[in-house]
This record gives C-alpha cells, structure tokens and sequence, in this order.
C-alpha cells in the first residue's frame, strides 16, 4: 500500500511505499515529464538513507556549500 504525501513544492509529488524487506519503507518523488509536453511523471525511488543523502546534498545545494567533483 502506498500513501501520498503533502509536499511543499506544487509540481513535485511525494509517495511512501514498502520497498520490501531489504529496502524498507520507501519514497517516490514524480514530476511533470516536460519534455513531452504532459503529465507522464518521471520519478526516483529512494530509500531512507539514500533520501537522507540526497537531502543533504540538496541542502548542500541550496546554501551554496556544494563541492564538485574531481
């Protein structure tokens, strides 16, 4: 069973899903696929940890702490 979640962004849509046992619960983010022109979301699926990592890196981002690659 899935629940959708409240996001604080309009276009980007958050889904909780069991992952299975070796994943756990799980989230989905869907956007609007805007290359087509229409709604056909594009979406990733993480884990707890790896949306802990992503958030991170997103803070990272957003306070312009972001380091490049070498």
């Amino acid at each position: 069973m899935s629940t959708n979640l409240k996001s604080n962004t309009s276009e980007i849509n958050l889904t909780r899903f069991w992952g299975g046992d070796k994943r756990g619960v799980c989230i989905q983010i869907s956007t609007p696929n805007r290359l087509k022109n229409e709604f056909e979301p594009e979406s990733i699926q993480l884990s707890k940890s790896d949306a802990c990592s992503l958030a991170r890196d997103l803070f990272d981002f957003s306070t312009n702490r972001v380091k490049e690659e070498a």
